[in-house]
């Protein structure tokens, strides 16, 4: 059996760790509902938040949802359910009329009933206990 050299090692421990959580006191659990023109989804909704401005002294970690038939959500940045690092995000919705085909890349646009520019902003305050974020997500053309 061969001996991995040990920078080979080393930079393997070094990507684990920092691949790492940085802490409980991170992240601000964020909760909320998403509603499609006022009523629960019908069908699945994709929800992501991507980051505007990490909070002062913050990594840049973007978080994303899972949202429930009710549309009620909950935030995850790094383990399931947690909340999002404190900064300002856009939460990204995605409501498909159709599943999208990786084979047509322009069908994750085209099929994407939620208007492009509907880019709600959440600001999680880091003295937060918690965010309560609720979204009456438009659709295309109505």
């Amino acid at each position: 059996m061969k001996r991995l050299p040990i920078a080979v090692l080393f930079s393997l421990a070094l990507v684990a760790v920092g691949c790492g959580r940085s802490g409980d006191a991170a992240v601000v659990p964020v909760r909320g509902k998403v509603t499609i023109a006022g009523a629960a989804p019908a069908k699945d909704v994709r929800m992501t938040f991507t980051v505007v401005e990490p909070a002062e002294g913050y990594p840049r970690r973007p978080g994303t949802a899972k949202v429930a038939a009710d549309g009620s959500f909950v935030a995850t940045s790094y383990e399931e359910g947690d909340g999002l690092v404190p900064g300002t995000y856009h939460a990204v919705i995605k409501y498909f009329e159709q599943e999208p085909n990786d084979e047509d890349p322009t069908s994750y646009d085209r099929l994407n009933l939620v208007p492009k520019d509907y880019r709600p902003e959440v600001v999680v305050d880091k003295s937060a206990g918690s965010v309560e974020a609720n979204f009456d997500v438009p659709v295309k053309g109505k």
